[in-house]
């Protein structure tokens, strides 16, 4: 079980971070604080939600069961894998605005 979330990096004009840009955008992952120089990437790549998406995955499970199933970015059928904890991101995608 596999989903993109583990390949991509997604970012909303205020810096907040969902789980996607499909149904998981009301899932909340994560800030990129405005003005922080001590802030790091991995601060919020390892933080507990992040932690859960992978245990859930790994374990065959979703994250995010009332979510997941109508995500386009879910992979129920691929297998485990983590770009991100191997620091590779495949996609980057940043918001420009809130409202589009």
């Amino acid at each position: 079980m596999n989903c993109e979330i583990l390949h991509t990096l997604y970012v909303r004009s205020n810096g907040d971070v969902p789980c996607n840009d499909d149904a998981g955008e009301s899932v909340f992952l994560g800030r990129i604080p405005a003005q922080n120089p001590q802030w790091a990437v991995d601060s919020l790549l390892s933080n507990h939600r992040y932690r859960h998406i992978r245990a859930a995955l790994a374990g065959g499970t979703m994250p995010w069961p009332e979510v997941c199933p109508n995500c386009a970015f879910f992979r129920p059928n691929e297998p485990f894998a983590d770009h991100l904890a191997q620091k590779r991101i495949r996609k980057i995608q940043i918001e420009p605005s809130l409202s589009c």
